[in-house]
C-alpha cells in the first residue's frame, strides 16, 4: 500500500482514505487512524507503522456480491432479490452499531440458509460492534452468522468480499468463519 501527502503536510496510508467532506482541502482523510507522518522541511517525518495488511490474488471477478443500503422502514424485499438473483455475497450498509430495521432480519435469515455470505458495514464511520442484543441488533445478527466488517464502509466491505469470495473460483464456496477471519482485521 502506498501512502500520500496532503498539502497540509499529513502523510497518510492509501487504504486507510475516507471521504469525510465532498470538497474542500479536507475532502479526504483518514478519522480512525489519524495520520501516518508529517512532512518537515525536506522529509517525511512517519509516527506510525503500516497496519496489517492482507494480499487478495483472485484469477477474475467471479463472483456476486451485492451492497444493500438500509433505510427507516426498510424490509427484506432487496435482500431476498439479490438471493434470487444468486449472489455469493451481501454487504448491508446499517446503523450505528450495526443495527438494522427488524423487518429486515427475515431476508437476512433466508440468505444465510441458501449460503449466501452477509457482512454489515455501518452507515456511521464508526465500527460495527455486536453490543446491542434486541431485534435487528447487531449481536442478534451475529448469533446468525452476519459477518461484522469493522471498521471499513459498505463500499469497501463490499470490495473486499467480492476479492475474498473470487480467490475460490466461480464453483469454490469459503467456509463462513473463514470469511469472518478475514474481516476481524479490516484493513
Amino acid at each position: 500500500g502506498g501512502w500520500r501527502i496532503y498539502r497540509d503536510g499529513r502523510a497518510v496510508w492509501l487504504r486507510e482514505i475516507d471521504v469525510i467532506a465532498n470538497g474542500g482541502r479536507t475532502g479526504a482523510g483518514t478519522p480512525w487512524w489519524g495520520p501516518l507522518g508529517v512532512v518537515d522541511g525536506d522529509r517525511v517525518i512517519f509516527r506510525r507503522a503500516q497496519l496489517g495488511r492482507q494480499t487478495f490474488l483472485p484469477h477474475s471477478l467471479c463472483k456476486k456480491v451485492d451492497l444493500i443500503k438500509l433505510v427507516t422502514g426498510s424490509d427484506a424485499a432487496y435482500l431476498d432479490f439479490a438471493v434470487s438473483r444468486g449472489v455469493d455475497g451481501i454487504v448491508v450498509e446499517s446503523f450505528g452499531r450495526g443495527n438494522v430495521p427488524p423487518h429486515v432480519i427475515p431476508g437476512i435469515a433466508r440468505a444465510l440458509e441458501k449460503g449466501v455470505i452477509v457482512v454489515n458495514a455501518t452507515r456511521t464511520g464508526g465500527r460495527v460492534l455486536d453490543e446491542y442484543g434486541y431485534e435487528g441488533g447487531m449481536l442478534q445478527q451475529h448469533r446468525m452468522g452476519v459477518i461484522m466488517a469493522g471498521e471499513l464502509s459498505a463500499a469497501k466491505a463490499r470490495l473486499k468480499l467480492l476479492l475474498i469470495l473470487s480467490q475460490y473460483g466461480p464453483d469454490g464456496r469459503p467456509d463462513p468463519a473463514e470469511v469472518a477471519r478475514y474481516f476481524e482485521h479490516s484493513m
